[in-house]
C-alpha cells in the first residue's frame, strides 16, 4: 500500500520532491513533510524542518521517499550518501528509518528490500552502539 501511495503521490510531477512520512508505533501516519528545491535533478532536505517534525510528533519510524524524473529508480551515489546520513540522524533521535523508496513512474526501488538499510544500521552500530 505504501508503494501505491508513493507512485500516486509522485505521478505527473515535473520536479524532484522528497517526502518524510512519520509513523507511530502502530505504523499509522502521524505527519507528512514535503521538501522541494524546484529542480528536475535534485532536492535539498531541510534538516532543521525534519528535526522539528521529529520533536513535534516523536515518531517511532520514518519512511523517506523521493522521485526520479529520469524513469530509472536506481539510487545515485548522492542518494546512498543521503540515506546513510539520514539513517544516522534518525538513529541518534531514537527513530527507525523503515525504508527509503525511490519512485520513477510506476517503478520503485526500496533500500530495505535491497538490503542497504541493514548495511547502514550495522555501520551505525559500530560508531554509536545499540541505541
Amino acid at each position: 500500500s505504501c508503494r501505491k501511495y508513493l507512485v500516486d503521490t509522485f505521478r505527473g510531477l515535473n520536479e524532484e520532491k522528497f517526502l518524510a512520512l512519520f509513523l507511530n508505533k502502530q505504523g499509522v501516519l502521524v505527519m507528512r513533510k514535503t521538501f522541494s528545491s524546484h529542480s528536475e535533478y535534485t532536492v535539498n532536505i531541510d534538516l532543521g524542518e525534519l528535526q522539528k517534525g521529529i520533536a513535534a510528533k516523536k515518531p517511532n519510524s520514518v519512511i523517506i521517499a523521493h522521485n526520479h524524473l529520469s524513469g530509472n529508480p536506481r539510487p545515485s551515489v548522492l542518494d546512498d550518501e543521503t540515506t546513510e546520513k539520514l539513517t544516522a540522524i534518525l538513529k541518534l533521535n531514537n527513530v527507525i528509518l523503515s525504508d527509503h523508496i525511490i519512485v520513477a513512474g510506476d517503478k520503485t526501488y526500496s533500500y530495505r528490500s535491497a538490503g542497504k538499510l541493514d548495511k547502514y544500521y550495522r555501520n551505525m552500530d559500530l560508531y554509536f552502539g545499540d541505541r
